[in-house]
């Protein structure tokens, strides 16, 4: 190899990969096919080309030395690294595919100064397809067990992450399945099938020796957007209605027709039979409905990265609800115990805040109880199964049987 520094060929090349001049590329190194071999280079041509994210000129200079993709950093970093610390998911695949071509997987297990593997980038900078991609390959197991030198896992990276997000979820959950998902785990789901009922050890068994055992799938990143994207848009619809029926309303209620209820005191039981006037109530339904959907909508808004600007945009939408409320609602009064009356406007929304907590309250009740209720049957139901099923073979332990088989055949034989 020769050894001679900062040729212009050199120079010119690593000028071509800055511009990303594709053509300039591939004539200077046909015309020079071992200017990639030379010792010293000021700068490292694939890592140059990996940080601008130059597909193609990846391609090419991997086909004319293959070399490079094995080259560090000052700082022990490999062109994985790099990229995965860039976010450069694209380059991340295109360098993968080369990686496995080359029969250099164990590229994805080397670690830097400070210990890191791949992984353990991914997961620090959030990078759900990378880590995706890492956990696809072959030695994943060991790849979530491999600890940096802090004593890291890329798992326990994970639970260090300060802010939580969809994404940041979705890579919590491949973790967790790659790390259960070990060869360990093979012996033990054989040991607890031998040990449950027949019925159930003979599938269990069935897929453990074909390699197969259950997994909870998880769902995708590109599921849960689609989700996402579908609640936005049924709340969106639902903030067009609810601001249409607030502009509407002095089409069916004119202010001269709420002027009667001006000053009129009402009591609590007033409230309960219905005798405010209907306005009210559907100002009160609508803004339950509101208030309910922009909270989901701060819920689900979080996790995008122009969360501020949306916020301040949704605290406005509810600022312009809450006046065109305000203007539309009669102004009467309710009284609350011996001497205070509350005003209308004040007494709906503090009804609303009420609503929507105890209705949180037991929606989140039914839940326990349905819960409850189905465990309770279903163990009812296996004892029913218990007394009333009439003793067979198939209710025995697995060595039983196999006991009983050769008494059988002993007496049939004697």
């Amino acid at each position: 190899m020769a050894a001679f520094k900062n040729s212009p060929v050199q120079l010119e090349l690593l000028d071509a990969i800055k511009s990303d001049d594709m053509k300039a590329c591939e004539s200077l190194m046909s015309a020079n096919p071992k200017v990639l071999y030379l010792l010293a280079w000021p700068e490292n041509p694939l890592f140059v080309a990996s940080l601008k994210g130059n597909e193609e000129v990846i391609l090419l200079l991997l086909r004319v030395c293959p070399d490079l993709i094995e080259q560090r950093t000052s700082k022990q970093q490999t062109v994985l690294h790099l990229v995965t610390e860039c976010k450069h998911h694209g380059v991340f695949k295109v360098l993968l595919g080369e990686v496995k071509r080359l029969n250099k997987e164990y590229l994805l297990d080397e670690k830097d100064e400070l210990g890191n593997t791949v992984l353990h980038v991914a997961v620090n900078n959030k990078q759900l397809r990378i880590v995706e991609m890492c956990l696809k390959e072959d030695g994943f197991a060991n790849r979530v067990k491999a600890m940096n030198n802090n004593g890291d896992t890329a798992l326990s990276l994970y639970y260090k992450i300060p802010n939580f997000d969809l994404e940041t979820q979705e890579i919590g959950r491949f973790l967790r399945e790659a790390s259960r998902d070990s060869p360990r785990r093979s012996t033990r789901f054989l040991h607890e099938a031998s040990r449950s009922s027949p019925r159930r050890s003979s599938r269990f068994l069935h897929e453990a020796s074909r390699g197969t055992p259950r997994r909870r799938t998880t769902p995708s990143r590109w599921t849960l957007e689609i989700k996402r994207g579908y609640i936005l848009a049924v709340l969106a619809i639902f903030f067009g209605l609810a601001f249409a029926v607030i502009g509407a309303l002095p089409t069916f209620f004119p202010k001269e027709s709420l002027v009667k209820y001006i000053g009129v005191v009402y009591g609590f039981k007033d409230v309960i039979y219905g005798e405010l006037p209907l306005v009210f109530y559907i100002i009160f339904f609508i803004t339950v409905g509101f208030m309910t959907c922009i909270g989901l909508l701060f819920v689900l808004l979080y996790s995008l990265p122009c969360r501020s600007l949306m916020f301040l945009g949704g605290f406005a939408t509810f600022a312009v609800y809450l006046l065109l409320s305000n203007e539309n609602m009669p102004k009467f009064f309710v009284r609350a115990g011996s001497y205070y009356n509350v005003p209308s406007y004040y007494f709906m929304l503090i009804l609303v805040i009420v609503f929507i907590c105890v209705g949180a309250l037991i929606i989140r009740l039914g839940n326990c109880l349905t819960l409850v209720s189905y465990n309770c049957a279903k163990l009812l139901m296996r004892k029913l199964v218990s007394i009333f099923r009439p003793p067979s073979n198939e209710m025995l332990p697995l060595h039983n049987l196999h006991y009983n088989n050769r008494i059988a055949n002993a007496i049939s034989a004697g």
